[in-house]
């Protein structure tokens, strides 16, 4: 990968449209299939922060699910065993580790999905109920969750 600096370009732009995931190089330039539904309709959920991965949901059996593959659609994979509530989600900065906070047995909780195939990583908050996060640049070696307490506090 190139240093990240120097002047930006413009990249593909990928959306969603019916039950697969489509990309454009240009606003009204032809469009491809990055990833198709024939698994169960799919949503985007974003690229990584190097740019060669991204995530997305898939829909089986009713459920959504938590996929990862290359920028160009290929090598999908699930990373996530378990089926997705009402996830709130975050690439750390390296684009190896995801932040999701969802509900696991009934409780919402942090996980730190790791794309190299290993369990997923279960962040102690007590009764406190996640919702947003965002990794600490440059690094990431600190995550920033919001989170709810019972008392209603922030």
């Amino acid at each position: 990968m190139p240093p990240p600096f120097g002047p930006a370009r413009n990249g593909p732009l990928a959306y969603n449209r019916g039950d697969a995931i489509y990309a454009r190089d240009t606003v009204d330039g032809p469009e491809r299939v990055l990833v198709g539904g024939e698994g169960g309709p799919v949503g985007f959920a974003g690229f990584s922060p190097d740019g060669t991965r991204m995530l997305f949901t898939r829909t089986m059996g009713g459920s959504d699910y938590l996929f990862v593959a290359g920028a160009d659609g290929r090598g999908e994979r699930k990373i996530l065993s378990s089926a997705l509530h009402d996830a709130y989600i975050a690439w750390a900065p390296d684009s190896r580790t995801v932040a999701i906070g969802d509900e696991v047995d009934f409780v919402r909780k942090v996980l730190l999905v790791h794309d190299d195939g290993s369990s997923p990583t279960i962040v102690d908050l007590g009764d406190a109920r996640p919702t947003d996060m965002v990794w600490r640049p440059p690094t990431g070696a600190e995550l920033l969750v919001r989170a709810t307490t019972k008392g209603g506090g922030q």
